[in-house]
């Protein structure tokens, strides 16, 4: 099998995954090729690959880091302190990185449980077409999880409850937007992030 160019030499697939996917999820973001996506498209030539490659490179280690953090919370979608601490991360993410915040407590009916709460950011850009992203904060796993399992990696593999769902892809937004950040990049009328609490059981 040939060698993928995007590889860097001497990275586990750990690090490689993580590499591709905040290239892939930027480029979708910057040029998004699918018309499905959006009403409007940016012109890719806007856009310095190779530098959103090497700006990317650098946060690997960054990445990893808050994905240790948030994946050992426990946060299944009935456990609300948890959940509502993944969603605080969200929102330190999104103040120090200039985003205007919305956050909002969970009001339960009649016999319905607590849940965590919702937060939504939204970053102002330099004009053209309007950004959603959704991720979700919550897990299936029970109180306690973490602690029998927490985050560790072994060989090429990460591993922790909500690792891949979806506490990897929740942070890989973030990291993405960063790097088009870094980049200058703004060509975008706004990008609005909600970071749900119940995913889990309401999707």
């Amino acid at each position: 099998m040939a060698a993928d160019p995007r590889v860097p030499e001497g990275r586990s697939s750990l690090a490689t995954r993580t590499l591709m996917g905040l290239e892939d999820v930027c480029r979708r973001l910057a040029c998004r090729p699918d018309e499905t996506w959006v009403t409007a498209r940016i012109d890719c030539a806007a856009v310095d690959t190779p530098a959103l490659k090497e700006l990317a490179a650098k946060r690997h280690d960054d990445f990893v880091d808050a994905l240790r953090e948030i994946v050992n919370i426990d946060s299944g979608s009935y456990s609300p302190d948890g959940v509502s601490r993944v969603a605080d991360a969200c929102e330190a993410r999104f103040r120090e990185r200039g985003w205007a915040v919305e956050r909002l407590s969970h009001r339960p009916g009649a016999g319905e449980r607590q849940l965590g709460d919702l937060v939504i950011g939204r970053l102002a850009g330099g004009g053209g077409p309007r950004i959603l992203l959704i991720g979700h904060t919550d897990t299936v796993f029970d109180d306690g999880t973490t602690a029998e399992r927490p985050f560790s990696i072994e060989g090429d593999r990460a591993y922790g409850p909500g690792v891949s769902d979806m506490k990897g892809g929740l942070l890989l937004a973030f990291f993405a937007v960063e790097v088009l950040q870094e980049a200058g990049f703004d060509g975008f009328a706004r990008i609005t992030y909600v970071c749900n609490p119940d995913e889990e059981i309401g999707s």
